[in-house]
């Protein structure tokens, strides 16, 4: 059976989109003990990497400097049509990949980038002469900006503003699994030797308790506190209360990796683009690397017992409710 040829562009440019990503996490396992001794500073390996990474045609944070300086330089520049926000650990990664796929979707700089300059914001978006032109050769020309930060609360504020009718997106995974999946990158983050001197890293159950055991204070150990990160109810409201209940669709992430289709659709309709179907692929962006035992049962039904209040006031904002 000969290849889809159509499937076959789309992966080449999935891979292409999330070229930074791979990197990112390659050194992280080289760097912490996770696969392999890291990068001499000075070899010929790292010189082919830093010059590869000049050229990239989207990066996960920040891209080099000299072409954030360059495209200032080449005439004003759009901002986003739609933002797309959710929690660190989210899934939202992948769907935003797989949402760059659309014909209808400018790609952005960078993934994850927050300046509250209006000026510096627009660097990372295409210019408005490259929209018009992309209008006219395919129609619709939207441009997404994507966050995993729903509790930042200067963000709400400074993206509200870019305009009063501009489509959010919500993007929410079972607090469980999203707990689970955030202990793994505190893993991942930490490193070998860390991890092997940090006792609260070396086991899931170890991670629940402790930070069950000083709630309401915050266990953080690299990025954010796992515990807090997962209560979404007070964030969203914040949310829809800035943007407005009717710009704003808010969605269990567990769908889209389930019923892939529908979801895209539901999406695309929101924010106005025409339907574009992408077929599943084997391999999820910025998925963990590490293998890790799953959560055991008894921190799963404490997690459970946790979030239960706050999943039921999360659903009485939304008016609908996920199956947590």
């Amino acid at each position: 059976m000969k290849p889809d040829r159509h499937f076959t562009s789309l992966e080449h440019r999935r891979k292409r989109l999330s070229r930074h990503f791979e990197l990112v996490n390659a050194n992280q396992r080289r760097t912490h003990g996770f696969g392999g001794q890291p990068l001499k500073r000075l070899s010929w390996e790292n010189l082919w990497q830093f010059l590869r990474l000049q050229t990239y045609p989207h990066y996960w944070g920040s891209p080099p400097k000299w072409r954030i300086r360059l495209r200032q330089l080449t005439g004003p520049r759009g901002l986003p049509d739609f933002i797309v926000v959710g929690p660190m650990k989210a899934g939202t990664s992948d769907l935003y990949t797989t949402l760059l796929l659309h014909p209808n979707i400018m790609t952005p700089l960078a993934k994850e980038f927050f300046i509250p300059s209006l000026d510096r914001f627009r660097d990372f978006y295409p210019t408005q002469r490259a929209i018009r032109e992309h209008q006219k050769r395919h129609g619709p020309a939207l441009c997404p900006y994507f966050i995993a930060g729903l509790e930042h609360p200067e963000q709400i504020q400074f993206l509200s503003t870019l305009s009063p009718r501009r489509k959010l997106i919500i993007t929410l995974r079972n607090p469980v699994d999203r707990f689970y999946s955030h202990w793994k990158w505190e893993v991942f983050l930490a490193g070998q030797q860390t991890v092997e001197r940090l006792a609260v890293l070396q086991r899931f159950d170890a991670f629940v308790d402790a930070a069950l055991d000083i709630f309401p204070s915050w266990l953080v150990i690299r990025t954010a506190p796992p515990l807090h990160t997962s209560i979404y109810c007070t964030w969203v409201a914040q949310w829809i209360e800035n943007f407005g209940r009717d710009n704003v669709l808010v969605l269990n992430v567990d769908d889209y990796f389930s019923e892939r289709d529908a979801c895209l659709r539901q999406i695309q309709e929101f924010v106005g683009l025409p339907y574009f179907s992408t077929p599943p692929f084997s391999q999820r962006i910025n998925e963990n690397p590490l293998k890790l035992p799953g959560p055991d049962a008894a921190s799963v039904l404490k997690l459970k017992k946790f979030y239960e209040p706050y999943n039921q006031k999360l659903f009485e904002i939304i008016g609908k409710q996920f199956p947590w």
